[in-house]
């Protein structure tokens, strides 16, 4: 019975419940569009720098002057020549992205003589190609970006695939739009809450604690119908003005 009961007021206030799941689907859309997952493809290189033959002492700082020149690597990565180069590379493969949108797709980090690089793209094919060719340019050319000096760029993690990146985005978004639809239910019942209201015989016997004798309806004439326990089986009764109206012909008469 009580489940009955929800469910009127359920299909009640359907309209209120509908709009606001639509506001939780707009949220949720919202959020998904500005917040999309991401593949990021990850490779690591590591730098060392060779020792100079004319300086003896070169060789008892290599290990502190191949941070410098990761130092300087991981800035020379991100910038505008390095960039159009790993453009020009990835047009041969078919990638068309231009330098500019290199940069917002890539970034370097160091840790002690390796760089980590990192590229980001919402196409997994595009974030491994990058991550390679980055790693691949490094490892045949870095000594040409710190000339004079000689580097040995060695790529010791090479991505095979690009992970998926913001899963939970949508996670998320699935609860904005579970979130609107239980903001909607739960006003529904609120409102039904606060309607003092009596609809149905149900509700009527239930709240009065009295049987029903009769309901009054009113059928598609606009007259008034009497019925016992349920619409249909009494008689029909006049209204008003038609009372009127016999009252006013029958003192006439008399």
């Amino acid at each position: 019975m009580e489940l009955r009961r929800y469910w009127q007021i359920l299909m009640r206030y359907w309209l209120l419940i509908l709009a606001l799941t639509l506001v939780g689907l707009l949220a949720a859309y919202q959020y998904y569009t500005s917040n999309r997952p991401t593949y990021q493809a990850v490779a690591v290189v590591s730098i060392v720098n060779v020792p100079s033959p004319n300086d003896q002492y070169s060789g008892l700082y290599s290990s502190q002057n191949s941070e410098f020149v990761a130092d300087e690597l991981t800035s020379i990565v991100t910038g505008n020549f390095f960039m159009t180069a790993i453009s020009t590379q990835l047009k041969e493969g078919q990638v068309n992205l231009s330098p500019d949108e290199l940069k917002g797709m890539v970034a370097v980090e160091r840790k002690h003589r390796e760089l980590t690089i990192t590229a980001s793209s919402n196409d997994q094919n595009n974030a491994l190609q990058v991550a390679r060719t980055v790693a691949r340019n490094l490892e045949s050319s870095a000594s040409d970006y710190v000339k004079p000096r000689q580097v040995v760029a060695t790529v010791i993690d090479n991505p095979s695939g690009a992970a998926l990146s913001g899963g939970r985005t949508v996670i998320l978004a699935a609860v904005r739009v579970l979130a609107g639809l239980m903001a909607g239910v739960a006003l529904a019942f609120l409102l039904a809450y606060l309607d003092t209201s009596i609809r149905t015989k149900a509700e009527a016997q239930e709240i009065l604690d009295l049987p029903v004798l009769a309901v009054v309806p009113r059928n598609q004439t606009g007259q008034v119908q009497a019925a016992l326990d349920g619409p249909g089986t009494g008689p029909t009764l006049p209204l008003p003005e038609q009372i009127d109206q016999k009252q006013v012909s029958s003192s006439s008469t008399r």
